[in-house]
Protein backbone atom coordinates (compact mmCIF):
# COMPACT_ATOMS: atom_id res chain seq x y z
CA UNK A 1 0.00 0.00 0.00
CA UNK A 2 1.60 3.62 -0.72
CA UNK A 3 0.50 6.98 -0.03
CA UNK A 4 -1.23 5.72 3.29
CA UNK A 5 2.14 6.35 5.43
CA UNK A 6 5.42 7.47 5.47
CA UNK A 7 6.53 4.34 2.77
CA UNK A 8 4.99 1.38 1.29
CA UNK A 9 4.15 -0.96 3.27
CA UNK A 10 2.17 -4.94 3.69
CA UNK A 11 -1.21 -5.67 5.98
CA UNK A 12 -0.36 -9.22 7.26
CA UNK A 13 -3.19 -9.45 9.40
CA UNK A 14 -5.14 -8.64 6.22
CA UNK A 15 -3.58 -10.92 4.07
CA UNK A 16 -3.99 -14.13 6.32
CA UNK A 17 -8.17 -12.93 6.85
CA UNK A 18 -8.26 -13.72 2.97
CA UNK A 19 -6.65 -17.37 3.31
CA UNK A 20 -9.03 -20.29 2.68
CA UNK A 21 -12.24 -17.77 2.55
CA UNK A 22 -15.18 -17.80 0.51
CA UNK A 23 -14.94 -14.51 -1.95
CA UNK A 24 -17.99 -12.65 -0.46
CA UNK A 25 -18.72 -9.09 0.43
CA UNK A 26 -18.44 -9.76 4.51
CA UNK A 27 -14.32 -11.16 3.83
CA UNK A 28 -13.94 -8.16 1.03
CA UNK A 29 -14.97 -5.97 4.42
CA UNK A 30 -13.31 -7.32 6.88
CA UNK A 31 -9.92 -7.47 4.58
CA UNK A 32 -10.76 -4.11 4.20
CA UNK A 33 -11.07 -2.71 7.42
CA UNK A 34 -7.61 -4.49 8.36
CA UNK A 35 -5.45 -2.95 5.83
CA UNK A 36 -6.83 0.62 6.62
CA UNK A 37 -5.96 -0.59 10.21
CA UNK A 38 -2.40 -1.48 9.30
CA UNK A 39 -2.06 2.16 7.15
CA UNK A 40 -0.79 5.48 9.23
CA UNK A 41 -2.24 7.65 6.71
CA UNK A 42 -0.96 11.71 7.36
CA UNK A 43 -3.44 14.34 6.55
CA UNK A 44 -1.62 16.92 4.31
CA UNK A 45 -2.50 19.39 1.95
CA UNK A 46 -3.73 17.03 -0.58
CA UNK A 47 -6.20 15.10 1.31
CA UNK A 48 -7.42 14.40 5.37
CA UNK A 49 -6.22 10.72 6.43
CA UNK A 50 -9.97 9.95 6.95
CA UNK A 51 -10.12 10.26 3.30
CA UNK A 52 -7.55 8.51 2.60
CA UNK A 53 -8.62 5.46 4.73
CA UNK A 54 -11.64 5.90 3.41
CA UNK A 55 -10.18 5.26 -0.02
CA UNK A 56 -7.78 2.65 0.77
CA UNK A 57 -10.68 0.37 2.04
CA UNK A 58 -12.05 1.10 -1.35
CA UNK A 59 -9.35 0.55 -3.42
CA UNK A 60 -8.88 -2.82 -1.56
CA UNK A 61 -12.07 -4.14 -2.49
CA UNK A 62 -11.55 -3.18 -6.14
CA UNK A 63 -7.65 -4.54 -6.18
CA UNK A 64 -9.09 -7.81 -5.35
CA UNK A 65 -12.02 -7.88 -7.28
CA UNK A 66 -10.34 -7.16 -10.06
CA UNK A 67 -7.72 -9.64 -9.60
CA UNK A 68 -10.40 -12.42 -8.95
CA UNK A 69 -11.87 -11.55 -11.88
CA UNK A 70 -8.48 -12.05 -13.62
CA UNK A 71 -7.95 -14.81 -11.95
CA UNK A 72 -10.85 -16.65 -13.36
CA UNK A 73 -12.22 -17.56 -10.05
CA UNK A 74 -15.44 -16.85 -10.84
CA UNK A 75 -15.84 -19.87 -13.10
CA UNK A 76 -15.04 -21.95 -10.11
CA UNK A 77 -17.54 -24.37 -9.53
CA UNK A 78 -18.42 -26.37 -6.34
CA UNK A 79 -17.51 -30.10 -6.27
CA UNK A 80 -18.88 -32.22 -4.09
CA UNK A 81 -16.89 -33.42 -1.41
CA UNK A 82 -16.93 -36.44 0.98
CA UNK A 83 -14.89 -37.08 4.25
CA UNK A 84 -15.11 -38.21 7.52
CA UNK A 85 -14.81 -36.12 10.84
CA UNK A 86 -14.60 -38.04 13.75
CA UNK A 87 -16.17 -40.88 11.94
CA UNK A 88 -18.72 -39.12 10.78
CA UNK A 89 -19.44 -38.76 7.48
CA UNK A 90 -19.58 -35.16 5.98
CA UNK A 91 -20.89 -34.32 2.38
CA UNK A 92 -20.29 -30.66 0.77
CA UNK A 93 -19.95 -28.76 -1.99
CA UNK A 94 -17.18 -26.63 -1.98
CA UNK A 95 -14.74 -24.48 -3.77
CA UNK A 96 -11.08 -26.80 -4.83
CA UNK A 97 -9.21 -23.91 -3.23
CA UNK A 98 -10.74 -24.21 -0.32
CA UNK A 99 -8.93 -25.20 3.14
CA UNK A 100 -9.86 -28.14 5.01
CA UNK A 101 -9.07 -26.01 8.56
CA UNK A 102 -11.27 -22.98 7.29
CA UNK A 103 -14.36 -25.74 6.19
CA UNK A 104 -13.86 -27.26 9.26
CA UNK A 105 -14.05 -24.08 11.43
CA UNK A 106 -16.36 -22.12 9.43
CA UNK A 107 -18.84 -24.64 7.48
CA UNK A 108 -18.74 -27.43 10.31
CA UNK A 109 -18.38 -24.99 13.50
CA UNK A 110 -15.67 -27.25 14.31
CA UNK A 111 -13.50 -24.01 16.10
CA UNK A 112 -11.06 -26.01 18.27
CA UNK A 113 -9.06 -26.61 15.02
CA UNK A 114 -6.41 -24.44 14.26
CA UNK A 115 -4.19 -23.45 11.38
CA UNK A 116 -0.46 -24.25 12.24
CA UNK A 117 1.87 -23.20 9.40
CA UNK A 118 -0.32 -20.22 8.10
CA UNK A 119 1.58 -19.93 5.14
CA UNK A 120 -0.68 -23.03 2.61
CA UNK A 121 2.37 -23.92 0.93
CA UNK A 122 2.75 -27.35 1.28
CA UNK A 123 -0.95 -28.08 0.23
CA UNK A 124 -1.49 -30.35 3.38
CA UNK A 125 -5.21 -28.57 4.47
CA UNK A 126 -5.82 -28.37 0.98
CA UNK A 127 -9.36 -29.77 0.37
CA UNK A 128 -9.01 -32.27 -3.13
CA UNK A 129 -12.13 -31.94 -5.24
CA UNK A 130 -13.29 -36.16 -5.83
Amino acid sequence: MTAVGSKPLMAPEAERAFVGKMFEASVLDKVASLAVEASKPRTDVTASETYRCQVLGILVKDALEASYKRAGWERMRKVKTSFKVNGNPVELELEPRRLLVSVLRDDLGLTGIHQGCDTTNCGACSLSGR
